[in-house]
């Protein structure tokens, strides 16, 4: 029996190549594996399914690094309104009043 990692392997080597639209590669398996049609269509559905998968958890992945980069950056603004809030709010008047051209109101 043929391991699902090794028909995978094979899928990612003819989808890599460029030389076979993917839909029409169950009979490749048939050939190769020994498969019936219907299982080597089920296995090259299970082989496209995954790859669907992965697309969308590298899409999520790339997303929650975004917004922890944007956190990072809001909490950096903060901090620096915070300093000049608590300054003026102190009597102090050695600060700038503006935060990146735009002046506090």
């Amino acid at each position: 029996m043929v391991s699902d990692v090794e028909v995978f392997e094979f899928l990612t080597e003819v989808r890599n190549s460029g030389k076979h639209n993917m839909f029409g590669v169950a009979p490749m398996l048939v050939e190769k594996f020994g498969f019936e049609l219907p299982d080597a269509r089920h296995m090259l559905l299970k082989y496209m399914d995954r790859k669907a998968w992965d697309k969308i958890e590298n899409a999520e992945a790339e997303r929650a690094a975004k917004i922890d980069k944007l956190l990072v950056e809001l909490d950096e603004h903060f901090s620096v309104v915070e300093n000049k809030v608590d300054k003026f709010l102190n009597g102090r008047t050695d600060f700038s009043p503006e935060i990146e051209g735009e002046e506090l109101k």
